[in-house]
């Protein structure tokens, strides 16, 4: 990386919340905390009902070190996905780094991202460029660490091999294929690839799957056995199984069709990619289509379960599993 910060791309960090008092105070302290310069820092707040904005405020108030440090609030609550392209518009950042409310920056997760951003951009580079993803750190309620993820088969094996900060890039086949899988809370991402694909839609209430699908179709992913942010499991994730399959999935499913229009729209990808990518989406929506049946106690529909066993992106072991289930066998 170059020496003088003014010759590195600006940086967002963008964190999220919503109704985060208890967890917001130390989220904050992980993004005033980064080392990497030079960073706009935006603390954005989902029109809270309790006291996450406040903190956040104070917070942005009493911040004396070198980042530029914003902090909003949206007037209504517009849920997950409109909250994220509002504040990505409102940038002033390339890149931009998620970071939600609950979960901890560690404070050199975006030093080392720019650093393989700057060596992948240099050797081999690409329209909309790289986007990022990490492993994790597990901790609890009370931010106690319990576990880690190990990202893909690939970034496993060398990290069996003590290959700590080691990366590898993945591409639109890898994801349709199963090579790897998300990690929402690590993601970064150029701002031109938002500008690309737009805003995402109001009935849209997750934006991890559709930036997902999003890299994957206009650039490469990178995933790199850093574990760059503690993730927070608690009873009010938005991933926890009750609360995720619970949501309607059609306003994600509308976003993730548009966005591969647009890719095919821009020459992004080849019609044949453009058909697998068409399967994939499909899979996904029978996937939350079965389990929400199962949630629901209810017997889910042949056709979806036939749609999952066709699954490219589901491996063996894990249709097995989903037939286990279909036919009430844990």
């Amino acid at each position: 990386m170059p020496n003088n910060a003014t010759d590195r791309p600006l940086v967002t960090f963008a964190l999220f919340a919503y109704n985060q008092e208890e967890y917001i105070r130390e989220a904050v302290e992980g993004a005033f905390a980064q080392t990497y310069k030079p960073l706009e820092i935006i603390l954005s707040d989902d029109c809270s009902n309790d006291g996450t904005f406040k903190i956040m405020v104070e917070m942005a108030n009493a911040y004396e070190g070198p980042h530029e440090v914003k902090v909003r609030q949206n007037v209504n609550n517009l849920g997950v996905g409109p909250h994220v392209s509002t504040v990505i518009e409102e940038s002033s950042g390339v890149y931009i780094a998620f970071a939600a409310g609950d979960d901890i920056s560690v404070p050199d997760r975006l030093s080392s991202a720019m650093e393989i951003f700057s060596i992948l951009n240099t050797d081999a580079p690409t329209l909309f460029g790289y986007s990022l993803l990490t492993c994790l750190t597990l901790i609890d309620e009370n931010s106690i660490a319990f576990g880690d993820t190990y990202g893909p088969k690939a970034l496993r094996k060398m990290r069996a091999e003590e290959k700590l900060d080691a990366h590898r890039v993945f591409d639109l086949e890898d994801l349709l294929e199963g090579a790897y899988h998300t990690s929402g809370p690590t993601r970064i991402i150029r701002k031109d690839l938002h500008l690309l694909f737009g805003s995402i839609g109001a009935n849209c209430f997750t934006e991890d799957i559709v930036y997902l699908f999003r890299c994957a179709l206009a650039g490469n992913v990178v995933y790199s056995t850093k574990r760059s942010v503690f993730y927070r499991k608690h009873r009010e994730n938005l991933s926890a199984p009750k609360t995720l399959y619970a949501k309607p999935f059609g306003g994600v499913e509308r976003q993730m069709r548009a966005d591969l229009k647009m890719a095919l729209k821009h020459k992004l990808i080849s019609i044949n990619d453009g058909l697998r990518a068409l399967s994939w989406i499909d899979a996904h929506v029978a996937y939350r289509l079965f389990y929400k049946a199962k949630l629901n106690d209810e017997r889910p529909s042949i056709q979806n379960l036939s749609t999952l066993l066709k699954a490219r992106h589901l491996s063996a072991r894990r249709k097995f599993g989903i037939f286990r289930e279909y036919i009430g066998v844990r």
